[in-house]
């Protein structure tokens, strides 16, 4: 995208609902120019217009006089818009042809064409919001369930940003004691107790751990918990995908390798978005189409945050599922035992499965835990799926967010790494008695790379990294 776009003297314009006919749209305009250009395409609204109140006029062409239709302004003073700048909106009947009319009558007006997420950027450039917020734009934008829009709302009302800020205000203070005692050196004063700095500085190394783990939770919130269904072929991952659904979204079949491709389907529990992925079966074959199922499958698996591998009840364990354990042995795997309808409840023992899994997964402490590594399902009888839906059910409510700092942005975590990593080398300096000098300048490098998450220090690559994503018209 770049930024050629930007020019804070002109009138931009957009449509800020999405294309296609609905019974309202939004068309937006913001600059200096807002209120000479609507008044050329509404001659009525002569009087100045008063911030943040409605106008009911009909809209003609600035030159012709053709009508174009009957709508409602709404004007917002400079200072007191989205963009902190002089802006108006106009509500218009959503019919493409009518949206059409009323933007090109603001361009010959004296407006331009908005540029993907430059209305962002105007409030991001006028201050009205920092980075982090103008990020959380577009997290709201594209969120996908109760628990994403949520986090996007908080991180846009400035939460996230308060903890940052708060981080920094906390390592300005160390710095600038660090840096006072470089000036008294000569006078043998101490400004710095490096004991207690030391101190300091862990609890701020605490918290950037904190946030750095809430990365993971962060990400599944804002994309989806991705659960991978493995196992060989017939093992029933595609009447499992079908009944969590409800819907024939896979095709069943008792022949071997039906599935040859990655079928995705999308749920939502407890406000989270539940990526569900049937996966070819796996096993030995020289048909090189189901290769490449077998190759998807298994980058799947490593993408997956659940992954939930599938026996057959009527079949043992065989050296081809164990494979599964080995070759991903960091994976959070559940064996689920299918078909289980083919069984009596009696003979539905979790021991030799166990046995099986902790061959090559660590087995948990709490035994509790370890039963819960094995579920039982049948896709076909009444209550077959309590035991996978309890699983997801679970997991979809392990995701909370009542602090207030929780990362989903990679951006955030990857400068906040580097600032983890100038703190931990401040504190060793520190706990070796080494010059404030030193000590200064990686404090220094962790106040920057804390500003450039907020967007204090930018340049033109960061700006195209966040704002590239935008649609035109926010």
């Amino acid at each position: 995208m770049g930024l050629d776009f930007i020019d804070s003297q002109s009138t931009i314009c957009a449509q800020a609902t999405p294309p296609g006919r609905s019974g309202v749209a939004v068309i937006r305009m913001s600059g200096p120019d807002s209120e000479s250009i609507i008044k050329k395409l509404a001659p009525k609204l002569k009087k100045p217009l008063e911030s943040h109140k409605l106008y009911y006029c009909k809209l003609v062409h600035p030159k012709t006089k053709e009508e174009i239709d009957e709508v409602l302004v709404s004007f917002f003073s400079e200072g007191r818009s989205y963009t902190g700048e002089e802006s108006v909106e106009i509500s218009c009947h959503g019919s493409p042809t009518v949206c059409s009319k009323v933007l090109k009558s603001l361009i010959e007006a004296g407006a331009k064409t908005a540029g993907p997420g430059e209305f962002t950027y105007r409030a991001f450039m006028n201050q009205k919001i920092d980075l982090v917020q103008a990020e959380s734009v577009l997290s709201l934008i594209e969120s996908h369930s109760d628990k994403s829009a949520a986090l996007a709302l908080r991180q846009l009302d400035g939460q996230l940003s308060t903890v940052l800020s708060d981080l920094e205000d906390k390592i300005t203070y160390l710095l600038a004691n660090f840096e006072a005692s470089i000036d008294f050196t000569e006078e043998d004063i101490e400004i710095v107790n490096y004991q207690a700095a030391s101190g300091s500085v862990s609890k701020i190394l605490e918290s950037i751990d904190n946030l750095l783990t809430s990365y993971k939770s962060g990400r599944a919130i804002k994309d989806g918990v991705q659960v991978a269904l493995v196992g060989k072929p017939n093992a029933g991952k595609s009447s499992l995908l079908n009944a969590i659904l409800s819907e024939e979204k896979a095709i069943v079949s008792d022949v071997p390798g039906t599935t040859r491709d990655v079928v995705e389907a999308t749920i939502q529990i407890n406000g989270m978005t539940i990526h569900l992925f049937d996966t070819a079966g796996i096993r030995e074959t020289s048909d090189q189409i189901e290769q490449m199922g077998i190759q998807r499958s298994e980058q799947t698996i490593e993408k997956a945050d659940i992954v939930l591998l599938l026996y057959p009840a009527d079949q043992s364990i065989d050296q081809m599922d164990t494979q599964v354990f080995e070759k991903y042995p960091n994976k959070n795997i559940h064996l689920v035992v299918s078909k289980a309808d083919l069984t009596s409840q009696s003979t539905q023992n979790k021991s030799e499965y166990l046995e099986a899994l902790y061959k090559f997964q660590d087995k948990p402490d709490n035994q509790d835990k370890a039963q819960d590594k094995v579920l039982f399902c049948s896709s076909v009888s009444t209550g077959g799926l309590d035991q996978v839906t309890s699983l997801l059910n679970d997991y979809s409510k392990s995701f909370h967010f009542e602090n207030s700092g929780i990362l989903q942005q990679a951006r955030h975590f990857e400068l906040l790494s580097v600032v983890n990593g100038h703190l931990e080398r401040a504190k060793d300096l520190i706990d070796l008695n080494e010059s404030a000098e030193f000590i200064s300048f990686e404090m220094h490098e962790a106040i920057f790379k804390i500003h450039e998450v907020l967007g204090k220090r930018f340049d033109d690559e960061v700006m195209d990294r966040v704002f590239k994503e935008f649609c035109i018209g926010k």
